[in-house]
């Protein structure tokens, strides 16, 4: 059926190109509507509810993401330790009864680092959502404020400071 569709709009448009070669004249400009203009600002009212949706929208899968984050961590606190315990203990057996000892003692270290590094994301994740979603502690977000303004002073600042603290001390 698509065939013969396609067929069909084909022979129109050649009838519809002869015709207009036939009459000698370019074809007419479309008319602009009132009637279009009101649907715009109708498309405007609808796109800015849509907007609004949308946000709503990402706010929710950014709440199924939280959730997902933390349900994780708790899985990784839970099983991370104890899987380090018992790979510690299977690579040991393997290292102490077999002759590949460095073998086993690098996949060891590796499966130890992996673990940790899992349970590092989680936790990193877990508390970034938490910080887009308004979560944290006012306690936390203050510490972690006070901590990226806070600046080491350097020698030339700190020799001025006391210089200036012996001045008020000797008056």
């Amino acid at each position: 059926m698509a065939k013969k569709k396609k067929t069909v709009n084909t022979a129109e448009k050649s009838n519809n190109a002869k015709q207009l070669k036939s009459a000698g004249k370019p074809p007419e400009e479309p008319q602009i509507d009132k009637e279009l203009t009101i649907e715009e600002s109708t498309v405007n009212e609808t796109t800015a509810q849509s907007g609004s949706d949308y946000e709503h929208s990402v706010f929710l899968n950014v709440q199924a993401a939280y959730e997902e984050a933390k349900r994780k961590r708790e899985n990784y606190k839970k099983i991370g330790p104890v899987f380090v315990a018992v790979s510690g203990i299977v690579f040991l057996t393997l290292i102490f009864t077999l002759e590949n000892k460095i073998t086993f003692l690098i996949f060891w270290v590796i499966t130890v680092l992996y673990t940790v590094a899992l349970m590092i994301r989680a936790e990193y994740k877990y508390h970034q959502f938490q910080g887009y979603l308004g979560l944290l502690k006012k306690e936390t977000v203050v510490e972690e404020t006070e901590a990226e303004t806070s600046e080491p002073l350097s020698d030339e600042t700190a020799g001025t400071e006391s210089s200036e603290k012996e001045q008020e001390e000797q008056t």
